[in-house]
């Protein structure tokens, strides 16, 4: 014979913003401190190297500077150093980055509906945040 139980209440709090993790979509965040496990390049470890290993980004080619992100071209991206326009993130032919990953706080890649505070780019931007100085100004 079967009985029933009665058990006590139960209760939950949490909050809404918990549950919530990304508000825009098409957004990737790269964990800057992951890359310090990853294969240097020629000595140098490079964060758009790191980028083009996720989906929907591969470089431009061998030998050629850039990213294509979604089928965009080279020119169609943004990239932002500390809200600035940053022209020619790579170096000779790409091999060397103009971004160092060491003074580098957190990338933040818009691959598709990039916020219009960002301009009308139409393939991807890129945004680039340096750490902050710890020390006061002289």
């Amino acid at each position: 014979m079967e009985q029933d139980e009665q058990l006590d209440e139960i209760t939950i709090n949490t909050s809404k913003k918990n549950n919530i993790k990304e508000i825009i979509s098409g957004i990737t965040q790269l964990n800057i401190a992951e890359i310090k496990n990853i294969p240097l390049v020629l000595g140098e470890r490079d964060i758009l190297k790191v980028a083009t290993t996720l989906p929907g980004i591969k470089s431009a080619g061998e030998g050629s500077e850039g990213v294509n992100v979604r089928g965009g071209k080279v020119d169609q991206n943004l990239f932002l150093l500390d809200d600035g326009v940053l022209y020619n993130p790579n170096h000779f032919l790409g091999l060397f980055s103009a971004i160092n990953p060491f003074t580098t706080e957190s990338l933040k890649i818009y691959k598709g509906n990039i916020p219009a505070e960002y301009g009308g780019r139409i393939s991807s931007v890129f945004n680039i945040e340096n750490k902050r100085c710890k020390y006061p100004k002289i």
